[in-house]
């Protein structure tokens, strides 16, 4: 429907035609097909989990194969907090700063190292399980190569200097 529609106003507006709405309504029909494919969430996850089989700091529920299809994803169940519940976890005794800085090591190395990242970060997704913490729903992942990796630093490096030179 919604890509109908941006069809229906290119053809018909100057102005909406210079935003390409056709184009971005292809990019979220294809992104939304592609998260809908439960056996790629899956496989997604098996990635991820394989990657980061060493790394004590990050759980990834296991897939049971056997009951995944297209429109099912069975996997073991991941019981913790979720990440914003940060009264509950400063009442357990968790350290929030060391949470923290964990989430986003683990996000820099997927992004910077790997060039593969679980790309949905949001509070029902990450979870703190004891002293992990838990990633689920892969299905939505970003790819950077080397070029865009050394691209997206030069960004940061950037910015930070502006940043720095603002707050002289």
């Amino acid at each position: 429907l919604l890509l109908l529609q941006a069809r229906f106003l290119e053809n018909r507006s100057e102005r909406v035609r210079r935003f390409n709405v056709v184009a971005l309504a292809e990019e979220f029909a294809y992104a939304l097909h592609n998260e809908l494919d439960y056996t790629r969430e899956g496989r997604n996850a098996e990635r991820f989990r394989r990657h980061f089989a060493e790394d004590p700091r990050l759980l990834i529920a296991k897939v049971h194969w056997p009951l995944t299809t297209r429109r099912v994803l069975v996997s073991e169940e991941l019981k913790g907090y979720k990440i914003n519940e940060v009264a509950r976890l400063r009442a357990d005794g968790y350290d929030l700063a060391a949470i923290a800085r964990m989430g986003t090591e683990i996000y820099m190395q997927q992004i910077f190292a790997d060039g593969y990242f679980h790309a949905d970060p949001h509070p029902a997704n990450l979870f703190v399980v004891g002293q992990q913490l838990a990633l689920i729903d892969f299905g939505t992942v970003g790819y950077l190569n080397d070029t865009l990796k050394d691209q997206l630093v030069d960004l940061l490096v950037v910015s930070n200097a502006i940043l720095g030179l603002a707050l002289a």
